[in-house]
């Protein structure tokens, strides 16, 4: 939208799912066998996901306790929503995480959301900001993804 507006059905967390979802289980054994062997990359990841998880909390912690409480979760949450996936990113790589499911958090970060995994394969949350456009983005989701009309959360 011009000036970067949001335009859609208000905030919250939305599930985006590829049509036809890949398996990213298979090669998931690798990080598994690197943490077991000590691998600092995979153990400071880890540390730094619940780090992740711990801010994430207390933001959400604190949104809850301020009055009046936005649509939108806090610019932060979504942040580390962003942080998280960099990380698995770097982690994993784009042939463990498959290029469709990257693509999927492309497609929002492209539209100003955020987006990350949900599991392993064919699916992500998308975390809309207040500038994101919400039909801009269902409009590219009919043709690479299913990105549902309505909010879950």
């Amino acid at each position: 939208t011009e000036g970067g507006e949001h335009t859609g059905s208000g905030g919250g967390i939305m599930l985006a799912y590829a049509r036809d979802p890949s398996d990213s289980g298979k090669i998931h054994a690798n990080v598994k066998e690197r943490w077991m062997k000590g691998d600092e990359e995979v153990l400071d990841a880890a540390r730094s996901w619940a780090g992740f998880v711990d801010e994430a909390l207390e933001v959400l912690r604190l949104r809850s306790s301020s009055s009046p409480v936005s649509q939108f979760l806090p610019e932060r949450f979504c942040q580390l929503v962003d942080e998280n996936f960099d990380l698995r990113f770097k982690v994993y790589g784009e042939e463990c995480l498959g290029w469709k499911n990257v693509y999927m958090v492309q497609i929002a970060r492209a539209h100003n959301a955020a987006g990350k995994f949900c599991g392993s394969g064919g699916a992500i949350i998308v975390l809309p900001r207040p500038s994101t456009d919400l039909h801009a983005l269902q409009a590219v989701s009919y043709t690479h993804l299913t990105l549902p009309t309505k909010r879950i959360v």
